[in-house]
């Protein structure tokens, strides 16, 4: 405000400074016309003076408003790309560096300094004694000439599911997404830039190279807290969807999904420990999407739920859900 007023407040401050001793000296020798005249101008530089000025500091505060628009760091996407394995080896992790590479690179551009970030998290039951630098070696290997789409790759130690646990087929899964988003040890490792989440399991095959960038566009399009496909196969056979009580989940978005940190995350997290008090893992035998979107419309008890969070959950197109067991055929014309 000092420098707007050094900048524009003596536009008319010494004209008017020399027309009120101009007044003064005529009023002193003369109570004529020309005294009067010289106080009306006094005036009118000085009101003039005042808008000039206040004007100023409006367009400095504009300006300043303006660099923050374009500066502004809301609508920046950090996005971490989480490969969750239940079974971690070697192995199992360049089976998944091949499959996010099949369709071509998976970015435009290579990261490098002032792109925004893209983190790679391997995320697993590790029970077994291999080391963090022995897990990025394997990502390192497997991306080969892809590797610089990625700013970093992190391990990520999941908790083992306990023996006693249930046995359900998505129980280690289950156990892994809900340990992410509500262990804070493990959720603690995630990079601290994250704004935004790629859960990615094993069976989700990217169709066309640069989806990592698509990703990106899509996650900067809306607010959510879940944004993914909803199934699209041929399997929902007539007497599943002819179930009443089916239709509370048939309809899901796939957990293949962008998940945002940044929208509220602690209602977020708080919304899935809900979840797990409705739908807890020993009774637990439908995957984690399935009991989110059950959950969430749970009528009448969940109704209140409903209201306040349901827009979170954004069905979206950029992934297909076709089954674990799309035929090549659907994947080709999918592509």
């Amino acid at each position: 405000d000092i420098q707007c007023f050094n900048e524009c407040g003596d536009v008319f401050s010494r004209f008017s400074t020399e027309s009120f001793m101009m007044g003064s000296k005529l009023l002193h020798h003369s109570s004529g016309y020309f005294a009067f005249s010289a106080l009306v101008v006094y005036f009118f530089a000085n009101f003039f003076n005042l808008v000039y000025r206040e004007k100023c500091l409006i367009a400095r505060q504009g300006r300043r408003l303006g660099n923050e628009v374009v500066t502004n760091k809301h609508n920046e996407v950090h996005l971490t790309v989480i490969l969750p394995f239940e079974d971690f080896n070697k192995e199992t992790v360049l089976e998944s560096m091949a499959r996010i590479t099949d369709s071509g690179s998976p970015c435009f551009r290579k990261q490098s300094r002032g792109n925004i970030p893209i983190h790679l998290v391997l995320y697993g039951n590790n029970t077994a004694n291999y080391t963090d630098e022995e897990q990025v070696a394997w990502a390192t290997e497997g991306l080969g000439e892809h590797l610089g789409c990625f700013s970093s790759v992190v391990p990520i130690r999941g908790t083992p599911l306990l023996p006693e646990g249930p046995a359900s087929e998505h129980a280690s899964m289950n156990h892994l997404f809900f340990e992410l988003f509500l262990n804070t040890t493990i959720r603690a490792q995630i990079p601290p830039d994250t704004t935004h989440l790629f859960w990615m399991e094993s069976d989700v095959l990217p169709l066309r190279p640069a989806w990592l960038d698509a990703l990106g566009a899509r996650a900067t399009a809306s607010r959510f807290w879940m944004a993914g496909g909803g199934y699209l196969g041929g399997g929902l056979d007539d007497a599943v969807a002819a179930s009443r009580g089916n239709w509370d989940w048939t309809g899901r978005i796939n957990g293949n999904a962008l998940y945002s940190l940044r929208e509220e995350p602690a209602a977020f997290s708080e919304f899935l420990r809900m979840v797990t008090h409705y739908e807890p893992a020993a009774t637990r035998f439908c995957k984690f999407d399935a009991s989110i979107w059950r959950v969430l419309h749970a009528f009448p008890y969940a109704w209140p739920l409903h209201q306040r969070f349901r827009g979170r959950f954004l069905h979206a197109d950029f992934l297909h859900d076709l089954s674990s067991l799309a035929p090549p055929a659907a994947v080709a014309a999918a592509r």
